[in-house]
């Protein structure tokens, strides 16, 4: 971003001086400074008369130094201190004599901690996201930005041997959204990718290696508040959506060395219990909740979870725990339509177990700096709303990032200036590190502050102070351009070659900068070599089979162009689209793909053998003779790459063991090996490090692997059945003792299920379906669907005295959330056929209640309701789902429903409305004969009949409530009674 600045326009001037003839002139430039801020766009001033006496021109000096002054006092008041300092002895140089410049470059240069950069990376990829723990090791994100095959990853650096320690392996598509470092260094913890392809994963810090999928953390939460780790890095928390629920989160405290559960808290999910911050220790964790309450997990499994209450909720908008876990640095709300504000507060937990409570303790100090040294990036993070500027001039963020620098607001430390513009920001004990969208990754430092020195006048000089300043800010005034300009590194270090050998005391009066200098000697920016970057680069390439990338990190890594890599990279890229003969003895990694074709094309087996056991257990050529292998009949090939692959990924593994039991026609082995879902490669390769194993498309051959085995598996599936006879053939199948060892348990128990469901509705064969019901309850299937097709079976049945308690025992022993509709519209229906129409209502109101935003159970609990003869409570059911709306497939029925119901609840002109939308639909309701059709109780065919030929309403049936609207139905009653009723006791 441009340095804001202070602009003169000349026509035909030579210098800076020349081209300031006038005291008008002075005046504009003098107001101009004065009414501008620092980050404001460049001012202007014109000249246009010719040039005045030389007294004249002294004149203007001063009145030009004093304006610049006015401007480095503005600079000043904005925390711009850099820019401060060049517009205060740009002043000084304009005039000399000007007492006033030189006391505030003085005061500028004695008061101020100014930042020198300490090293430099250049990783030529844009950084998304920096964390640093000291004394020296940095992770630094980096995402491709504008590409088709976009790579992203994680590189450690040792910033002290300026040396990359590892590498986390490369993944394409969106890049890494959070990085979380643990403490002591143990875990990192990752997000990256988006929508259904994001993963959460727990790394080790100092390897990178994946070791924990974790669960996704609700998006709503801010990740670096709401993940904490305890002080010695052992366990860490974090909150994780429900699966199946992505309203609702529990909290999971995991061994930060394996990923593994040690406690896990219950679901939470309303708004008022969204948490805002965590703390943890190895004893317990807290989470502060938005509305002030305190949550306290113990890391013990056997203590319960307590959550403490303030007596008066407030409304904490963003905040981080620290100290001790009772001091919260929060931004709270103030009231609608007034700014929040930013607060120090202290809590106390109160020990009373029945009503455990929170007090709350605003203070005056301010936020301790561990707070808000914590990484900041520009995407999402918790520094958006918490550190921001919410325009509280008493309450100014105390650090602003913007316009590429980072802005302290102290009065005391300068900006830190990135390259470029600023991605992500990472703190260290009195350190700053800017990452930039151009790759760059700058660490700076702060200089020791100047000494007091001679105070007279005989050794100031105003040039030689501006080269100082301009070395120590990497800032000065551009006399030609009338702006502040950036000095570069070259030019900096030019700067202090020239500084250094002199004695600077005195040069500004009344400041010794000699220290600084001399300090600044011995900090010379650092550089990684070269080849610290070569794992960076051969990473990459490694993990892309297609060679694209390639070009793209030759041309980073050219400063290699002497190292085997570069030189076999560049010979890969060169053949890689044309045949050609490989030279004998040209052991290239690059090429393996194509030798290990070579070998494989020439059926030679102990040539196979041979060219596996020389690539070493790993690497592209491994890969791609694994590959091969899997691709041809020889099951042998596959043992002997097995045999020599050296710690293949764990899917690789699985797959080679069950393509070889699946050729030696052992298919109950190649299926018991994937005892879960077949997984989805894609999604592994997201989660797994394929380190030399990437070079190999694996996806066709467990594809044809797939297809071979999901045959099989048809075998076992009634619903692929064609018609009664062959489905009672396959679910005898999974009846066969043998069936368990050829399909694994936990396909069994689903296979089981779902044709027993099928079965079920289709009123095929009861007894068969109870039988497979049963088996895949006892290989752990669900017990709810268990007993529901248990249960739907005695209704198909019509035995409905045995099903009514099993439906009855489904509604009030088992989980609400696990309900369907359809079970109260069935509970319902059997409650009538037992003569207990009254509790058939009861649970269709219910059902309404909790399900009703579904027209098709509205429109069953309709028909149930005109059955059991109340009408008007029919009506009321099928006006609900006709407020959500049927489908297409539903509306002529719903129509007719409609009209019944409305008929026979005494509401004519409803019923009229109804039945004409009726006959829209479906002219043949016209016919008086078309009610003939119908499979009806002779009175709700009466009613349809009389609505066809014009006749009255049918009111002389029992059960007509006169309000047609649903404010006449009970509330959700709990459905523990029902099993009081007489009818299921008997």
């Amino acid at each position: 971003m441009p340095v804001p600045s202070f602009r003169f326009h000349r026509a035909n001037a030579p210098s800076a001086t020349a081209g300031l003839r006038l005291p008008w002139l002075v005046s504009c430039a003098v107001a101009a400074a004065l009414s501008s801020g620092c980050e404001k766009q460049e001012q202007t001033v014109r000249e246009e008369r010719p040039a005045a006496a030389a007294g004249e021109t002294a004149g203007i000096s001063r009145q030009l130094a004093v304006a610049r002054l006015a401007q480095a006092r503005e600079c000043r008041r904005a925390n711009a201190l850099d820019e401060a300092l060049a517009w205060a002895v740009s002043a000084w140089q304009a005039d000399p004599g000007l007492d006033d410049a030189a006391r505030e470059t003085a005061d500028l240069l004695a008061k101020s901690r100014w930042p020198i950069p300490l090293w430099e990376l250049d990783h030529g990829i844009p950084v998304d996201r920096l964390a640093f723990a000291a004394p020296g090791t940095l992770w630094v994100a980096l995402g491709e930005r504008g590409l088709d095959d976009a790579f992203n990853t994680v590189v450690r650096w040792d910033t002290g041997a300026m040396k990359i320690d590892a590498v986390l392996f490369p993944s394409q598509g969106d890049g890494v959204s959070t990085m979380i470092a643990g403490s002591r260094e143990r875990a990192l913890i990752l997000q990256r990718g988006s929508g259904k392809s994001r993963t959460t994963l727990l790394c080790d810090g100092k390897t990178l290696k994946p070791l924990k999928e974790l669960g996704a953390i609700p998006p709503e939460l801010t990740p670096e508040a709401v993940v904490a780790t305890s002080p010695g890095g052992l366990i860490f928390a974090h909150p994780e959506v429900m699966p199946g629920d992505p309203t609702r989160h529990v909290w999971r405290i995991r061994d930060a060395s394996t990923g593994e559960i040690v406690r896990s808290s219950d679901p939470v999910g309303s708004e008022v219990a969204r948490p805002v911050s965590a703390w943890l220790d190895e004893r317990q964790l807290r989470v502060l909740l938005r509305d002030g309450s305190v949550a306290v997990v113990p890391v013990s499994p056997v203590e319960p979870v307590v959550v403490h209450r303030p007596a008066t909720p407030a409304a904490i908008l963003q905040a981080r725990i620290g100290g001790n876990g009772q001091v919260v640095f929060g931004l709270w709300a103030t009231g609608e339509g007034q700014p929040p504000r930013r607060k120090v507060a202290e809590f106390g937990l109160g020990t009373a177990t029945d009503s455990p409570t929170v007090s709350w303790r605003v203070g005056n100090e301010a936020a301790d700096a561990s707070w808000w040294e914590s990484p900041w990036t520009r995407g999402l993070s918790w520094w958006d709303s918490l550190l921001r500027d919410h325009g509280v001039a008493e309450d100014p963020p105390m650090v602003r990032i913007t316009d590429g620098a980072v802005r302290f607001s102290d009065g005391v430390r300068a900006p830190v200036r990135g390259t470029g513009e600023l991605t992500a920001v990472a703190f260290g004990q009195d350190t700053v590190i800017t990452g930039n969208a151009d790759g760059r990754v700058a660490c700076h430092g702060w200089l020791p502050q100047a000494r007091p020195g001679e105070g007279g006048k005989d050794r100031a000089n105003p040039a030689l102070a501006a080269d100082l300043c301009a070395w120590l800010t990497g800032v000065r005034l551009d006399p030609e351009q009338g702006k502040v300009v950036t000095v570069d590194r070259v030019g900096r270090n030019a700067l202090l070659e020239k500084l250094a050998p002199l004695r600077l005391a005195g040069v500004v009066p009344g400041v010794d900068p000699d220290g600084m200098v001399q300090a600044g000697r011995t900090l010379l920016p650092r550089h990684a070599p070269s080849a610290a970057w070569q794992p960076l680069w051969e990473r990459l390439a490694r993990a892309d089979a297609t060679g694209r990338s390639w070009p793209r990190w030759l041309e980073h890594g050219q400063d290699l162009g002497d190292s085997r890599w570069h030189q076999d990279l560049s010979e890969a890229v060169a053949l890689r689209n044309r045949p050609t003969e490989i030279k004998p003895g040209d052991d290239s990694p690059w090429l393996a793909e194509r030798r290990m074709r070579e070998v494989f094309a020439s059926g030679n087996e102990a040539a196979v053998f041979a060219a596996l056991t020389a690539t070493g257990g790993n690497g592209p050529a491994m890969a791609t003779g694994l590959a091969l292998a899997l691709e041809t009949k020889h099951p042998a090939w596959i043992r002997e790459c097995l045999r020599v692959a050296d710690s293949p990924p764990p899917f690789l593994r699985v797959l080679s063991e069950s393509r070889v039991a699946w050729l030696e026609k052992r298919p109950a082995d190649a299926l018991a090996l994937w005892p879960d879902e077949f997984p989805d490669l894609a999604r592994v390769r997201a989660l797994q490090d394929w380190n030399g194993w990437e070079q190999a498309d694996f996806g066709p051959v467990y594809a044809t692997h797939l297809k071979d085995l999901r045959d099989a598996l048809r075998v076992y599936d009634v619903t692929a059945g064609t018609d009664p006879e062959d489905r009672a053939k396959r679910a005898a199948a999974l009846l066969d003792p043998a069936t368990r060892i050829a399909v694994g348990r936990r396909r069994l128990a689903d296979l089981c299920l779902k044709g027993a469901l099928m079965m079920a509705d289709k009123s095929e064969n009861p007894e068969l379906v109870q039988q497979i019901a049963k088996r895949g309850r006892d290989m752990g299937a669900p017990p709810e669907p268990c007993l529901r097709v248990e249960a739907l079976t005695e209704t198909r049945m019509k035995h409905h005295a045995a099903a009514h308690p099993l439906w009855v025992k489904l509604l009030t022993e088992y989980p609400v959330e696990n309900h369907i509709s359809a079970d109260y519209a069935e509970a319902a229906y059997t409650a009538m056929e037992v003569g207990n129409p009254g509790q058939a209502m009861e649970i269709l109101t219910t059902g309404i209640n909790r399900f009703g935003d579904d027209p098709a159970f509205a429109l069953r609990a309709g028909w149930i309701a005109l059955l059991s003869g109340n009408h008007g409570r029919a009506y009321q059911f099928l006006l609900a789902g006709l407020r959500v709306g049927f489908t297409e497939e539903e509306e002529e029925n719903a129509c007719l429903l409609l009209a019944v119901a409305a008929s026979l609840a005494g509401f004519p002109e409803d019923a009229a409305t109804h039945f004409l939308r009726l006959v829209e639909i479906e002219p043949e309701w016209e016919k008086p004969e078309t009610a003939d059709t119908l499979d009806w109780p002779d009175g709700l065919k009466n009613a349809i009949r009389q609505l066809i030929t014009g006749g009255g309403p049918v009111i002389d049936l029992p059960g007509n409530p006169t309000d047609p609207t649903m404010e006449d139905l009970p509330t959700d009653p709990t459905m523990e009674e029902l099993p009081d009723d007489p009818e299921v006791r008997k």
